[in-house]
């Protein structure tokens, strides 16, 4: 829904420029959970599954499942927000200036749109379709109602605007409701969301602020905000997670070494070459 319904919105009821611009950002800013979050839901659901007859070991799964999906894709969200600007500046034809502001919002969605796959997976696999329908039919309806209002005033950085606003209170509820079986709390629902973005929202702050600095510099400020302060604060709010949530980062642990192998494994070959 969030990818296809903005771009049906749009192209109903603003330009196709305006469609444009929105789809060219949202193929750029989906990317990380595209590749982290739904691949892992597929694996999740079989394992939600079979821990249907013991609730409390699949919502304690299910929570944990989305504290370590979130420790990646919540600080590589926001940096990739804070660095819109250097990256269409230095990547991309001038024609797509315009979608920098969408990317940043886009990007902010992404921050929240993690829970998704695996709280749609959790649902599925206690067999709680009628409550599943029941979520997505109240965010259509809203969504449907909303869109169209934004897309007229606003264009695409209007409805990608109301799609933060609609998410951020749609995905809360939804893991509230995947979770009150075991008298799961709403506050234990927003806490899912509020941990992440409590230790990447203030280093993203950061890169944008440093940006801001290297700006001035040109195209060698826009280098060295993509290839050094970027990478170098995705790492520190990997550590700052280690502080904050030690249990979170002995589960991506593993994965995180895996990344550091692969990447300088990746930079001796350039090197050798």
């Amino acid at each position: 829904m969030m990818d296809t319904l903005p771009i049906i919105v749009l192209g109903r009821f603003a330009s196709e420029t305006q469609t444009g611009f929105y789809g060219f950002a949202f193929q750029l800013a989906a990317q990380v959970n595209t590749i982290v979050s739904f691949q892992l839901g597929l694996v999740l659901q079989p394992i939600f599954g079979r821990l249907k007859e013991d609730v409390a070991r699949q919502t304690a799964a299910f929570l944990r499942a989305v504290r370590a999906i979130s420790s990646i894709i919540v600080p590589f969200a926001l940096i990739q927000a804070a660095l819109a600007e250097p990256l269409f500046l230095l990547v991309f034809n001038p024609e797509w200036k315009p979608a920098c502001e969408v990317f940043s919002i886009l990007s902010i969605i992404e921050a929240i749109y993690f829970a998704t796959a695996p709280t749609i997976a959790l649902l599925k696999a206690q067999g709680r379709f009628r409550t599943y329908f029941m979520w997505q039919s109240a965010q259509l309806a809203t969504s449907v109602f909303v869109y169209p209002l934004a897309a007229t005033y606003s264009g695409a950085f209007g409805v990608a605007v109301a799609g933060a606003i609609l998410w951020s209170i749609s995905l809360p509820c939804a893991v509230w409701l995947g979770t009150r079986n075991i008298a799961g709390t709403w506050w234990q629902a927003i806490q899912v969301f509020i941990a992440p973005w409590t230790t990447a929202l203030p280093i993203a702050l950061l890169v944008y602020l440093l940006w801001r600095f290297l700006s001035p510099l040109g195209t060698p400020g826009m280098i060295l905000s993509l290839g050094v302060v970027g990478p170098c604060c995705f790492a520190a709010a990997l550590l700052a997670t280690r502080i904050s949530q030690p249990a979170t980062f002995a589960e991506i642990s593993p994965l995180i070494q895996k990344l550091i192998s692969k990447s300088w494994k990746f930079f001796k070959n350039i090197i050798r070459q």
